[in-house]
């Protein structure tokens, strides 16, 4: 009865954590409906469990909690207290995920239940590639433009952003890469290979489509990372090469289709430009903008910066006497600089640690998947400030804290052998 007993406890807390993985892709609502279940399955375990709470302590995880209470502290120096307040609300998955998986008993990061959450975020995202498809091409029936236009870009992405999309279908690619489909819905063996195959191309596809700059490098960073692992994992030397030629030959194909290809053009002539006095304007030179004003706006207030509310003002204003109205309006696209203006350096190196600490220990234990999905991450921050939009705080609290606990439960396993 016992046996039974603890198998249904386990398959609640499980259902539930699916539940949140699923979450990612939906409006806001549903994240905080599966978090309020997380909580709730937590709850209901220990009712009939009848033991005191088994705690799972983790030292990263406890960075994301020092994270929340410096975006606290950054409320107090902050003159725009509403914004202050708004932008706690919206970081709330910061502190919140740590602190319920604080209560998830450490069986329950097995490596099979791993898989699992891994295989609801790729199927999460083919049904969202399937809706977006579906929406541009009823968009394309009601309006004068053609079906190439309706399907790239915020055309396809929307509701969500095109970036954030595309930082998923990369995690989405590697994991779909390395996963075991033993355990999803497909029991044909000799079709597995195929099987992957075709879904990777796919959200392939997808990202090309979406025409994200950051997406192309997140699809070229998880393409080579399955070339890496062919050659000198499973040591298929042919079958590498084979795949490094058809990785090669996709994004020839999308950089020279007109259709797919202008951003980037418009992104390399930026770079390439010498002459400010007559400097193209368009996001790629923006962002540049951006990235230059907070880089000389943190030098200026290096330690504790502006506070979480008066970050964006204080970037607002400096860019009051820009042409570009979209200059004014957002924030540092870039969630390493967002943090050091809101709360400074400290802050800074708080969220750095979070991504080199679970690097070196995934390294450690050879789990290089992992490590692809935090440096998917790195590279998203590099041009979105993520966590100043719901989606991006839930995913990379959610996705981050089960990395670490897994990270944390193989390296017990790894030093119960070695004794």
């Amino acid at each position: 009865m016992n046996y039974y007993l603890q198998k249904f406890k386990d398959n609640i807390l499980i259902a539930s954590i699916i539940i949140c993985s699923l979450s990612i892709y939906l409006p806001t609502i549903f994240k905080s409906l599966s978090i309020t279940l997380f909580a709730f399955s937590i709850i209901l375990y220990y009712i009939l469990n009848a033991k005191k709470p088994e705690f799972n302590f983790n030292r990263t995880n406890s960075l994301l909690i020092v994270l929340y209470l410096l975006y606290i502290i950054g409320t107090f120096y902050s003159q725009n207290t509403k914004e202050a307040l708004f932008d706690l609300e919206v970081k709330l998955p910061i502190i919140i995920f740590p602190f319920l998986f604080f209560f998830v008993p450490k069986h329950i990061f097995s490596t099979k239940n791993f898989n699992i959450i891994s295989w609801v975020i790729v199927f999460g995202l083919l049904i969202n590639i399937i809706f977006c498809f579906t929406k541009g091409i009823i968009s394309w029936n009601n309006s004068s433009f053609d079906l190439l236009y309706n399907l790239t870009y915020v055309r396809l992405s929307s509701p969500n952003h095109p970036s954030y999309l595309s930082l998923f279908a990369s995690i989405s690619i590697v994991l779909l890469y390395k996963l075991p489909l033993s355990i999803s819905f497909f029991k044909i063996i000799n079709c597995i290979n195929g099987i992957k195959a075709t879904l990777i191309a796919i959200i392939g596809v997808f990202i090309f489509m979406l025409q994200s700059k950051s997406g192309i490098i997140l699809l070229g960073i998880s393409l080579l990372f399955i070339v890496w692992d062919i050659w000198f994992i499973k040591k298929k030397r042919i079958y590498s090469i084979v795949v490094l030629l058809l990785v090669v030959v996709s994004f020839f194909l999308n950089f020279n289709v007109k259709a797919l290809n202008g951003r980037y053009v418009n992104a390399i002539e930026v770079i390439k430009e010498e002459n400010d006095t007559k400097k193209t304007h368009n996001s790629t030179s923006e962002r540049l903008d951006l990235y230059k004003s907070s880089i000389n706006l943190f030098v200026q207030s290096p330690i504790f910066g502006y506070g979480s509310g008066d970050a964006k003002d204080v970037l607002k204003s400096r860019l009051k006497d820009s042409r570009d109205s979209y200059l004014n309006s957002l924030n540092a696209h870039n969630q390493f600089f967002q943090t050091a203006l809101s709360i400074g350096g400290i802050g800074l190196l708080v969220l750095l640690s979070l991504f080199i600490i679970p690097i070196i220990y995934a390294i450690r234990s050879k789990h290089y998947v992992l490590v692809i999905i935090l440096i998917n991450f790195a590279i998203g921050f590099l041009f979105e400030a993520m966590l100043e939009r719901i989606m991006g705080v839930y995913a990379f609290s959610f996705i981050l804290v089960v990395i670490n606990l897994f990270i944390g439960k193989e390296k017990m396993k790894h030093l119960k052998k070695t004794k």
